[in-house]
């Protein structure tokens, strides 16, 4: 697969700013309860998914990023508060950066 078939970046594109949408809902429902481990489970498991969509299509930028959040992700119930806080932070970024760069895949 490539990123040159448009009918399958559209796709593409339409999952995951649904997984993105879940994902601002969940790290906002993080931050008033940084302890809760399903939404952090509920995380991971967005970001690997849109790792595995990553992968289909050879979009390996989102899928080595989405693999580094998994793995963060992983350790978050380790981290102090503060670290907590900084870890949803970046994510927040993350996902920002994501979308950014979908919108991009998106005008070409």
């Amino acid at each position: 697969m490539d990123l040159d078939d448009p009918e399958i970046i559209s796709d593409f594109l339409v999952e995951a700013e649904e997984h993105l949408d879940e994902i601002d809902h969940i790290l906002l429902e993080l931050e008033s309860d940084p302890e809760n481990e399903h939404w952090v489970t509920q995380l991971t498991g967005h970001f690997h998914t849109l790792k595995g969509m990553a992968s289909y299509i050879d979009f390996h930028e989102l899928q080595q990023l989405c693999h580094l959040l998994e793995s963060i992700l992983t350790h978050l119930h380790a981290l102090t508060p503060q670290s907590h806080q900084h870890c949803t932070d970046l994510t927040f970024e993350a996902v920002n950066a994501i979308r950014q760069r979908c919108a991009e895949l998106s005008s070409c």
